[in-house]
């Protein structure tokens, strides 16, 4: 798994943060890793002391008898020589950081051997995966798992959507995203079908957005889960309940729906609230925390979800949040009682007109009444 490509690139992924950049998916800073941070990827003193402080805390650094001083390196292949010196001699756990969608964000570490389980179960979900194509950045959990360790546990490539012949993918090309990412993936190629394989996670994927994935051709798994717990379920359709990772069992806690791990046997209270539908299955019925900051401004989920509920001819709106490149924001599901395009435009219209600029939300999808 830490080969000097993976490390390499997750430094870099970093470094991207650092600057402010969305994580676009171009494979031109990857052809750097011989170049000098000041000079070939334009970091400032204050950028460069950021990068060294999330390289320590991803990879605990500080953590290794006589830790490498990244400060005092100005190439990017010296820091990954560094960094693959220190997984050597300790490789027992790296820290994660929460997105911080609803508040502060925070360091959670996973035991190695936490993560390499995950791997193998994924691994065999997904064994006829040949070729990855990350979305998302490498640092987070999700881009973690599924654009570092299944790649190293497959021997699978990776291959950055800059460099994608969309045309020639197949069931065993892998598309990592999330739901913001397969919308500009949709619109991007709107005349076209993919034949691929496809995994959301990050956000909640709404009945409407899923049935255009797979409209497009690709064999698409949801994942549930947070940087807390790693990944705990999936479906591969909409209609159907989540299904436990088998190492989880559901539990009920004091203060609501929690899973346990069966192996040691920690319990993660879950961020939503759940109906179960069988002893390793549920559905999730909500959010439990109702307040997030976007744009520095508190929002009230429930109350944006009152206003648009309350516009004429809405039968039912969910609202979620998410952080996206640093951005928190929200996105909706409406169903509608009378559905179509016109309607939709003037919900769009009201929504617009009636909503401060950071109570609207950024992606909007429609649900069939039936659906």
């Amino acid at each position: 798994m830490w080969s000097h490509e993976n490390i390499q690139r997750l430094i870099l992924d970093f470094s991207e943060k650092v600057r402010g950049n969305p994580f676009t998916g171009s494979a031109e800073i990857y052809h750097k890793q011989e170049g000098d941070w000041r000079d070939d990827i334009g970091l400032d003193s204050i950028q460069l002391m950021e990068l060294a402080a999330y390289v320590n805390s991803f990879f605990c650094l500080f953590e290794v008898k006589d830790p490498p001083y990244l400060l005092s390196f100005k190439r990017i292949e010296e820091w990954v020589a560094q960094v693959l010196i220190a997984r050597k001699k300790m490789d027992t756990r790296i820290c994660f950081q929460t997105s911080g969608t609803t508040g502060a964000g925070k360091i959670i570490p996973h035991s190695m051997e936490f993560l390499r389980r995950e791997i193998g179960f994924l691994s065999i979900r997904f064994e006829k995966i040949t070729e990855i194509i990350p979305m998302v950045p490498s640092y987070t959990v999700y881009g973690f798992l599924f654009t570092v360790g299944l790649p190293a546990q497959l021997q699978a490539a990776v291959h950055y959507p800059s460099s994608i012949d969309w045309q020639k993918t197949t069931i065993s090309s892998l598309i990592v995203a999330t739901p913001f990412n397969w919308q500009w993936l949709l619109h991007s190629l709107a005349e076209n079908n993919l034949s691929s394989s496809g995994i959301s996670s990050g956000a909640p994927l709404y009945p409407e957005l899923f049935s255009k994935i797979q409209n497009k051709g690709i064999s698409l798994t949801e994942i549930y889960g947070s940087t807390e717990t790693g990944g705990v379920a999936y479906r591969q359709q909409y209609k159907d309940p989540f299904q436990l990772f088998p190492y989880w069992q559901l539990v009920t806690d004091g203060e609501g729906a929690a899973i346990a791990d069966q192996e040691s046997k920690q319990v993660h209270l879950l961020m939503d609230t759940i109906q179960q539908i069988g002893v390793q299955t549920f559905t999730i019925t909500g959010r439990k925390d109702k307040q997030v900051k976007i744009a520095g401004v508190l929002v009230d989920i429930g109350q944006v979800t009152a206003t648009i509920q309350q516009l004429p001819n809405v039968k039912e709106c969910t609202i979620s949040a998410k952080a996206v490149n640093n951005e928190v924001m929200l996105q909706a599901s409406i169903t509608l009682l009378n559905d179509s395009e016109n309607e939709r435009a003037m919900i769009r219209q009201q929504i617009s007109q009636q909503l401060p600029a950071h109570e609207k939300p950024r992606a909007i999808y429609f649900t069939a009444k039936d659906g």
